[in-house]
């Protein structure tokens, strides 16, 4: 039993397309979608630059935040207490008791 193999002698119907030919026609077609690799690394510090500068921003906006809060709270400790031990009196002659 002894199997004939076929070879077709055509060629193929359709077109074979060169990769190299679409890279070169997308480069000169199109320069703007092309980016270079030392712009791309240039760009990502950029990027991590001005992610870091926001993240000192907002340090300073939570430090500032939490100085304004811990004087609120010890303005209301000495305020409620002076109100407390010296209140009456203060307010003591416009208090009219019958």
């Amino acid at each position: 039993m002894e199997e004939e193999i076929e070879v077709l002698e055509e060629e193929p119907k359709e077109d074979i397309i060169n990769l190299s030919d679409i890279i070169d026609s997308s480069k000169t077609t199109n320069n703007d979608q092309v980016i270079g690799l030392d712009r791309l690394f240039e760009d990502e510090e950029e990027v991590i630059d001005a992610y870091e500068e926001d993240q000192k921003k907002e340090e300073e906006k939570q430090k500032k935040i939490t100085k304004i809060q811990i004087g609120l709270i010890v303005f209301l400790v000495i305020f409620s207490l002076l109100v407390y031990f010296f209140g009456y009196n203060i307010v003591e002659p416009f208090i009219k008791i019958d």
